[in-house]
């Protein structure tokens, strides 16, 4: 896996990121290991990512394109022993770092099924970090993810103490 960089912005506080802070991002939404084992992900789950490929945007707003692929590597957990995670979609320059996310309605959870409410279970399984590279000088498709337990990792680094993912 190559690095990951990061660049410390200080977000001035009055300004409207800095006031939304906390509706924006929150911890909680990185799938942990449990979380994953629980909805019983495998390779062939369907993924969605947001990004910018070829520098593509949706609108004159900029927001970014959605697109989709799916799991293509096992294992996926323990996510530090996986330590990527391959995923079925062709990337291009601008997908590098949009966040890879799951939505997935009515599925088992703990090897159950609700039939008395609607159940939607969404997590951030990671973030494309690039494409992996050719074979035989082909383009095999794949994007390679960097799964959500090291963004914790950076995160905790940043925030300069270790958080706690809720157990599901």
């Amino acid at each position: 896996m190559g690095p990951v960089l990061l660049i410390d912005i200080p977000i001035p506080v009055d300004s409207t990121i800095g006031m939304n802070l906390s509706f924006t991002t929150n911890i909680k939404w990185l799938a942990s290991d449990q979380f994953l084992e629980n909805l019983a992900i495998h390779p062939g789950d369907e993924l969605q990512c947001l990004g910018y490929p070829l520098q593509l945007t949706s609108n004159d707003a900029r927001y970014p394109i959605l697109r989709s692929g799916k799991i293509a590597s096992y294992p996926v957990i323990p996510q530090k022993t996986a330590k990527q995670i391959l995923f079925d979609f062709r990337v291009y320059p601008g997908n590098s770092g949009g966040p890879v996310y799951f939505s997935y309605s009515q599925r088992l959870f703990k090897g159950t099924y609700r039939i008395d409410q609607h159940m939607t279970y969404q997590k951030i399984l990671g973030l494309v970090s690039q494409m992996a590279g050719p074979v035989h000088q082909k383009d095999p498709s794949v994007g390679i993810i960097v799964p959500a337990i090291f963004i914790k990792e950076t995160i905790d680094a940043l925030a300069g103490f270790e958080s706690t993912l809720p157990s599901e």
